[in-house]
């Protein structure tokens, strides 16, 4: 489903329309375009995606709308490595790979952020100090 893979992804997207292509100010519509991106979520931090990018091609395949999308990302096998090409509002188009996460993989990702991204744990207290591997003052 589309929520399913937006939060594996942590991303948000929807259909580039005519309307949306207008107020965009693109020449033509089609493709999915990115309004949202979970920074928290691992499997997207480091991928340069951003609000506002169009995904217009995925694995090889053209992206014209998000049933397209969901089509060739339903055909990725989880662990697979995936090429997104990508065009900038300002029509700068580059290639970023993402991992489709296997539901282990996902849940670990997930967790890990989640503990990373909490606030920090209080320290440990410290152990007694000893004089000579006797416990006591010093």
């Amino acid at each position: 489903s589309q929520d399913a893979m937006e939060e594996q992804l942590g991303l948000q997207l929807q259909d580039v329309t005519p309307e949306i292509a207008q107020r965009l100010g693109l020449r033509r519509d089609g493709g999915v375009l990115i309004t949202g991106v979970d920074q928290s979520n691992p499997m997207i931090r480091d991928s340069g995606l951003q609000p506002r990018q169009i995904i217009f091609e995925m694995a090889g395949q053209e992206i014209a709308d998000m049933e397209a999308f969901l089509d060739v990302y339903s055909r990725v096998s989880p662990g697979e490595a995936f090429r997104l090409a990508v065009r900038n509002p300002d029509g700068f188009v580059f290639v970023t790979s993402l991992r489709k996460p296997s539901a282990a993989l996902f849940s670990a990702a997930l967790f890990s952020a989640a503990l990373f991204n909490s606030s920090p744990t209080p320290p440990l207290p410290s152990p007694p100090r000893t004089a000579g591997g006797v416990e006591g003052e010093l």
